[in-house]
């Protein structure tokens, strides 16, 4: 296989990115891993149910606002159409994701998660002492499951808010279970003041 040597906006060397498979690079103090989710296995059941939910939100969004300028929906049509092209627009955005290359960065004193391609936010660093736990699985509300596990920094905000974040949205579920066990033994191997979570069983599909 051949590479382009040269870097890319993640800081990783473009000949870092492995085909089909997670870049894990650990040194003394830090850890890498980085994707690259257009080449790699991605989560299916997220995908085909924002592409059903645009579909369903786009057309009636798109053909319902001219109702609203002449007056034939009133305030609850003004609110429902602010909240469906809120939908019909973060969905594209969300979509986008899959096209993007993606990395977190672990040390002693901090976790950053980037990513790079159409639409990418900036990365982000989170200190350790911020963070309240990382996480690995179904997530429950209201005991109603997720429908789909989830990689997760979780941070305690003030007042004891707690703030979930997600990353590797887009890794298909063994994969997120390798980003995980990775970040866990290097937590773990260093000493790290982290915790780090599992909820429901993995194995569920």
């Amino acid at each position: 296989m051949s590479f382009d040597s040269s870097a890319d906006d993640s800081g990783f060397p473009k000949s870092s990115w492995v085909r089909d498979a997670l870049d894990i690079t650990e040194t003394t103090d830090e850890l890498r891993i980085a994707w690259d989710n257009r080449q790699i296995p991605k989560e299916r059941f997220a995908f085909w149910f924002l592409i059903l939910l645009w579909l369903v939100f786009a057309p009636i969004t798109i053909l319902g606002t001219p109702s609203l300028f002449v007056g034939k929906w009133g305030w609850p049509g003004a609110i429902w159409l602010v909240f469906g092209w809120l939908v019909t627009l973060l969905i594209p955005y969300m979509l986008a994701g899959r096209w993007r290359r993606e990395w977190i960065v672990l040390s002693p004193t901090s976790l950053t998660l980037g990513s790079a391609g159409m639409l990418a936010p900036r990365p982000h660093t989170y200190s350790l002492d911020s963070i309240n736990e990382i996480a690995l699985g179904w997530y429950e509300y209201g005991g109603e499951r997720e429908s789909m596990p989830s990689l997760n920094i979780v941070r305690r905000l003030s007042f004891g808010f707690l703030q979930r974040t997600m990353f590797g949205y887009w890794l298909s579920p063994s994969l997120k279970q390798q980003v995980f066990n990775k970040v866990a033994a290097f937590i773990a191997e260093k000493r790290l003041p982290l915790e780090v979570a599992v909820y429901g069983n993995l194995r569920k599909k």
